[in-house]
C-alpha cells in the first residue's frame, strides 16, 4: 500500500514539472517589422510573476527562432494586460524586431 501511495505521489509531481511555457499564446505580424504577441496570465502563469513572464519571453523567442523571424532581436514597446474572467489576464505584447 505504502508503494502505491509513493508512485501516485510521484506521478502527481511529474504531472507538474511539465509545465513550462504558457498554455495559449498567438503571434501576429504588423506592418513593417512589427508584431504583436498574446499570452495567458493565470494561476500557473500569473501576470506579475517574474518566472512567468520569463516563460512567456522564452515561448515568444522559440516562436522567432522556429520561424526565423527577429534574427537580429526585437524590442518590447508596450505590455498591456487585460482581466479576462477571474484570475485570467491576456496579456499582449507590442514589439518591433531591430
Amino acid at each position: 500500500m505504502r508503494k502505491i501511495i509513493f508512485l501516485v505521489a510521484i506521478l502527481g509531481l511529474a504531472g507538474c514539472a511539465h509545465q513550462d511555457k504558457p498554455a495559449s499564446t498567438s503571434f501576429t505580424p504588423v506592418a513593417g517589422n512589427g508584431f504583436v504577441y498574446q499570452a495567458v496570465g493565470d494561476a500557473a502563469y500569473p501576470e506579475h510573476s517574474k518566472v512567468a513572464e520569463a516563460s512567456r519571453m522564452k515561448a515568444l523567442q522559440d516562436y522567432l527562432d522556429q520561424n526565423h523571424l527577429c534574427t537580429h532581436g526585437y524590442k518590447i514597446t508596450s505590455r498591456t494586460p487585460a482581466q479576462v474572467n477571474g484570475n485570467i489576464v491576456q496579456i499582449t505584447y507590442e514589439g518591433v524586431c531591430t
